[in-house]
């Protein structure tokens, strides 16, 4: 429950951790209308998590994580409950400065693609329609090349593109939106990658504490 809760938290903070998962652009790429949700951020933690589960059929169960059982970690693992509360606090502020600084480079690609004049993906005769899905799939292809975003992570999309017509053009401007853009990613890989790496930290530690099954000091939660 705990580890699916930090993973929601980070996919939260950046939704594009797993983006070369979907054939299809990814659906935030969808829409050049973006904005913070400060309310959403207000009030969001790992407590923030829910997860419903089939009891038997006919009834659903809804699951969070147990504060009384959070704040007991501390009780048999002071040092993992310390790094996790530490992490729980930031991200509010995370997730705000990583949305703020996503849609500013989304918004930056999809500046620079409509001054473009590249290929259409599987039609190389064709350019792209402005107001396409073609243009979702370039603005994705582009912002993978700027964030640096592994190959094997969006294979389709990758080898969709496999053409020197298209890939040189998408890597051409990718390297202009990070001259233009290169204070935010700056704060990208200053604030928001070490949050996220942090974050695989704590579910490698949560693994091996589960692992272990050896809880220090007694629980009065376990019988």
């Amino acid at each position: 429950m705990l580890i699916d809760a930090i993973r929601e938290a980070s996919l939260n903070v950046y939704p594009y951790i797993k983006i070369g998962s979907k054939e299809e652009p990814f659906e935030s790429f969808t829409s050049r209308n973006y904005s913070v949700n400060w309310k959403f951020w207000e009030t969001y933690s790992i407590f923030s998590y829910t997860s419903v589960i089939n009891k038997d059929g006919k009834e659903y169960e809804i699951i969070r994580v147990d504060k009384l059982l959070y704040n007991d970690i501390k009780n048999h693992w002071p040092e993992f409950y310390e790094n996790l509360n530490k992490w729980n606090e930031k991200i509010k502020v995370v997730g705000v400065e990583s949305t703020e600084i996503t849609n500013a480079i989304i918004e930056n690609i999809y500046k620079q693609l409509d001054e473009s004049n590249i290929k259409a993906i599987n039609s190389p005769t064709e350019y792209i329609d402005k107001n396409q899905k073609s243009l979702q799939r370039h603005a994705l292809a582009v912002y993978n090349f700027v964030m640096n975003t592994n190959i094997n992570e969006w294979p389709n999309l990758y080898s969709n593109i496999g053409s020197s017509e298209i890939t040189e053009p998408v890597k051409k401007i990718a390297e202009n939106v990070k001259r233009e853009k290169s204070a935010e990613l700056k704060k990208f890989y200053g604030n928001v990658k070490p949050f996220l790496d942090t974050a695989e930290g704590l579910i490698n530690d949560l693994k091996k504490l589960i692992y272990d099954e050896s809880i220090k000091n007694n629980c009065e939660y376990i019988k």
